[in-house]
């Protein structure tokens, strides 16, 4: 049987304020919570972890989320918990604070360092 619609990609949009303020969270709290009507995302959901969002993009077909311009070209200062937010706990027992950098980055200043020469 044909199907009237036509072959696609993605099945939403790849790019969205959602998108970007889970990256930025720590850094633009109050446009996520304006965004989720007053509240932080769970805790299971939030940026936690540089490598489980990598294997999230690469595993989950329908996790689209594209790397912000600050993993190239910023202090890294969107991966720390500066302002001491209250981001909860996650089902582990473990709070969300600071983002945990992959084993190859000493800092959040590094990270980024090396991602800006990667796509350089």
């Amino acid at each position: 049987p044909h199907s009237p619609i036509p072959p696609f990609l993605y099945g939403t949009h790849y790019s969205t304020p959602g998108y970007v303020l889970y990256y930025l969270v720590r850094q633009l709290p109050d446009s996520m919570l304006h965004l989720q009507n007053g509240k932080f995302d769970h805790p299971d959901r939030s940026f936690n972890s540089v490598t489980g969002t990598w294997r999230s993009v690469l595993d989950n077909p329908t996790d689209l989320k594209e790397l912000v311009p600050q993993f190239y070209d910023s202090d890294g200062e969107f991966l720390l918990n500066t302002q001491h937010l209250d981001l909860g706990r996650k089902n582990s027992g473990d709070f969300v604070e600071d983002v945990v950098l992959p084993p190859w980055a000493s800092s959040p200043l590094d990270f980024i360092r090396k991602n800006r020469e990667a796509l350089e």
